[in-house]
């Protein structure tokens, strides 16, 4: 995500964006760039504590008691605070691709805004193709991240 983003910035046309959506692209792709460098810091901090963790002999107890708790059932139920913990690189990674969606969407809508005095036809087609491909990597997301939960909640009736 990092690589892509630092690419983004070598765009040529990025030079030509009017100052409004330039300044909300720019803010948009260095906040993409931190959360991804701070989502890969967190999970290799979160690696390297599971291989040091895993040499100890005690190492599945240890963990066990770290991530959950016995209820009054008997059962083993997570900590919140160890569920957040433990998705905190993941979360951190999908904002990163949040924002620097939004910047794109923003430099894609500047650069083939209608509006604009040298616009070509080439200009609205690939808006209309990127514009698509969006939408279409949106649904899709959407799509399956609804369905593996609705999965995941019938197997639990």
């Amino acid at each position: 995500m990092s690589a892509a983003v630092v690419g983004s910035f070598s765009w040529p046309s990025l030079s030509t964006a009017a100052p409004v959506p330039f300044t909300m692209i720019r803010v948009s792709w260095y906040n993409s760039l931190v959360l991804a460098i701070g989502a890969v810091a967190v999970g290799m901090q979160q690696s390297v504590f599971l291989v040091r963790v895993g040499c100890l002999s005690t190492s599945d107890t240890s963990l066990l008691e770290i991530l959950s708790f016995v209820s009054p059932t008997g059962r083993r139920i997570p900590y919140w605070h160890q569920v957040i913990l433990w998705q905190t690189a993941v979360g951190l990674l999908e904002c990163s691709i949040y924002f620097w969606l939004g910047g794109y969407i923003v430099f894609v809508w500047d650069m083939t805004k209608i509006t604009k005095q040298d616009q070509q036809r080439s200009d609205q087609v690939v808006a209309g193709f990127c514009y698509v491909g969006l939408l279409s990597v949106v649904s899709l997301y959407l799509a399956s991240m609804l369905r593996l939960w609705y999965k995941i909640g019938q197997q639990g009736k």
